[in-house]
């Protein structure tokens, strides 16, 4: 029934997006199906009409009509409300969503304040000075305030603390390109952390013989990764030798690479979690979690990044 159903929908989707006698009509099937009255009457119409017919003994072809037209209509009426919860349960992220950015600002305002002062009492002091004085306000200062508030957002919507988030930074060294992690969300430092691996050219063939994070720096494209299932994340990942125990019962992956103009994907924010299906039931409900809750957290560090850029050219930086 789910294939169905997605069929159902990216079809209908498909043929909204621009303004059309099709998208009008999709439009008014929309709101046709998910009238409570129209689903009453047509539920104790279609009943009726069948239940004379077969009282009487009538099986003729005005007989099949009201019976696939009946079947038809409730199975539009049934995708029709499941794409209505759909769409609630969306609304419902994106309100979470903007709760726990606007954590993440405010935190982060707070720090600016505090480098501003900073900065203006040492304006008249030496250039080193001031560098120390803003690197609260680094990069990756930012991506711990993100780790955490992104990870209590979650933990709060979905009632459940068994999520983890981790960022990971790409590097360029004359030895090759290689990325580590640079911030996460958990209370204790992971066995990970700081430590460097390589990001080898990309090939058809690195998919699950390489990390998972080195991989998606590898290939170089922002499309959201998303991973919905135990299997597809047995089949993508292998597991960091100091946490394989933890990695080995991840359930469901998301990853969001950021590319900085001219950069490539420069950092990647991971979210997963051992819990089976927390985030969804498919891939397209956990890509519509990510859409919603966890990219507009990956903007905000794409435009630190951005900031962390021009703040070091500012003050003599070397990047």
């Amino acid at each position: 029934m789910n294939g169905l159903y997605n069929r159902i929908r990216n079809f209908a989707l498909r043929n909204t997006k621009e303004e059309s006698a099709i998208s009008f009509f999709m439009g008014f099937l929309y709101r046709l199906f998910t009238n409570e009255i129209v689903d009453a009457v047509m539920n104790i119409l279609g009943t009726v009409a069948i239940s004379i017919m077969t009282g009487v003994g009538y099986y003729g072809i005005f007989f099949f009509i009201c019976v696939i037209l009946y079947s038809l209509s409730l199975l539009l009426m049934a995708c029709a409300k499941r794409y209505q919860r759909e769409k609630l349960i969306e609304n419902r992220i994106l309100k979470q969503a903007l709760f726990g950015v606007n954590g993440t600002l405010r935190e982060w305002a707070i720090e600016l304040q505090k480098s501003a002062k900073l900065v203006l009492n040492l304006k008249k002091r030496s250039l080193d000075a001031m560098r120390r004085s803003v690197a609260s306000i680094n990069f990756q200062s930012a991506a711990f305030v993100v780790c955490v508030n992104l990870r209590n957002n979650l933990t709060k919507y979905y009632d459940n603390d068994n999520i983890y988030i981790t960022i990971f930074q790409k590097q360029v060294t004359d030895e090759g390109m290689f990325c580590k992690m640079i911030a996460y969300s958990e209370e204790h430092e992971p066995s990970t952390y700081g430590e460097p691996y390589y990001i080898p050219e990309y090939r058809e063939d690195l998919l699950g013989n390489i990390e998972y994070h080195s991989y998606l720096f590898s290939v170089n494209k922002t499309d959201i990764a998303v991973l919905p299932d135990h299997k597809s994340v047995e089949k993508s990942f292998v597991p960091h030798q100091k946490s394989a125990e933890r990695e080995e019962e991840i359930q469901q992956y998301i990853g969001i690479p950021i590319a900085p103009a001219k950069l490539g994907v420069t950092f990647i924010l991971q979210v997963d979690t051992n819990i089976p299906y927390l985030f969804g039931k498919d891939k397209h409900t956990v890509t519509l979690l990510a859409k919603t809750a966890i990219y507009p957290f990956a903007q905000f560090l794409h435009m630190i990044y951005e900031q962390s850029r021009t703040i070091e050219q500012l003050i003599g930086g070397d990047n």
